[in-house]
């Protein structure tokens, strides 16, 4: 999350971190402005700077949207084994996964059969091959696309309406 605030910029991340037999979530919100940066660790609310006063207030009042943020479920979205990352939305849904990919886009085509079933809709518009799945309350999209000499795909879950 980024917010612009009286020219400061407000950035939040949120990660886990293992630590022996647990794993911890961790949130950091960091302030910056042109020529200062100030981080603070949500877990302990500390903060070595003189501008604490006003990264807690800032604290403070994100403190809402990191909660929402905290009771995220991830949602996991199977990629191909050779796949390339770019792009990981997938704390919660909506949820989107891009990748490259060397397979193919039969390869790719069986790989999501596979894990969705049969798709329920399937359409090729300027180049690119959309498969529509449907898994319980869940919309999910697969977009294959040629890109040099890989696959894009992208996969989209999202909430089915009712």
């Amino acid at each position: 999350m980024v917010l612009q605030l009286y020219g400061w910029i407000i950035t939040e991340k949120t990660y886990y971190q293992k630590d022996e037999s647990r794993t911890i979530l961790k949130n950091h919100i960091y302030l910056s402005n042109n020529n200062r940066k100030i981080g603070i660790d949500r877990m302990t609310t500390s903060c070595k700077s003189k501008y604490s006063l006003l990264a807690g207030a800032v604290l403070f009042t994100l403190s809402s949207i990191v909660l929402a943020n905290t009771n995220a479920n991830p949602v996991l979205i199977p990629m191909m084994k050779n796949a390339q990352v770019f792009a990981n939305f997938t704390d919660d849904i909506p949820a989107v996964l891009n990748y490259f990919s060397h397979s193919s886009e039969k390869e790719i085509i069986e790989f999501y059969q596979q894990h969705y079933g049969e798709a329920v809709f399937r359409e090729r518009k300027r180049g690119r091959l959309t498969l529509s799945y449907q898994q319980q309350n869940q919309t999910i999209r697969v977009v294959i696309s040629q890109q040099n000499n890989k696959r894009q795909v992208d996969v989209i879950v999202e909430q089915t309406q009712e």
